[in-house]
């Protein structure tokens, strides 16, 4: 997986892709339940960083609300969630691949965000997981 992620490549992420401004969130999603119920890394935990243009960006939606499944008034947002519209596109700045990544020392990958989907060519390479 990790020969796809090298500085310079533009691609397009093939999915919906859910980021959050929170490190804390983050690191919750570099973690998993073990068999004895302990919290530990996931074995591949990554903290993607995204870069903006000032111009900013057009396909990224807050999700400012839910279906109260996760808990509180499901007309608040119940974590700082942004999601990119599937296909979006991102240039790759830098990576930084780890021996043995963690939660608390994961790989780190850097990406700058396309401002507009749609002046991106069609046929940039597709993410192989994000």
């Amino acid at each position: 997986k990790h020969w796809f992620f090298t500085r310079g490549k533009r691609y397009r992420m093939p999915m919906f892709l859910a980021t959050t401004t929170t490190l804390a969130t983050a690191h919750g999603f570099m973690q998993e339940q073990g068999a004895a119920g302990e919290m530990r890394s996931k074995p591949d935990a990554v903290l993607w960083t995204f870069v903006f243009d000032a111009v900013g960006c057009n396909h990224i939606n807050l999700i400012d609300r839910h279906d109260g499944t996760l808990g509180g008034d499901p007309n608040r947002p119940a974590e700082d969630e942004w999601l990119f519209s599937a296909y979006s596109a991102f240039t790759i700045e830098s990576v930084e691949w780890k021996d043995e990544p963690s939660w608390t020392s994961p790989h780190k990958v850097t990406l700058r965000v396309a401002p507009d989907n749609a002046l991106e060519p069609e046929e940039l390479p597709l993410a192989p997981w994000g």
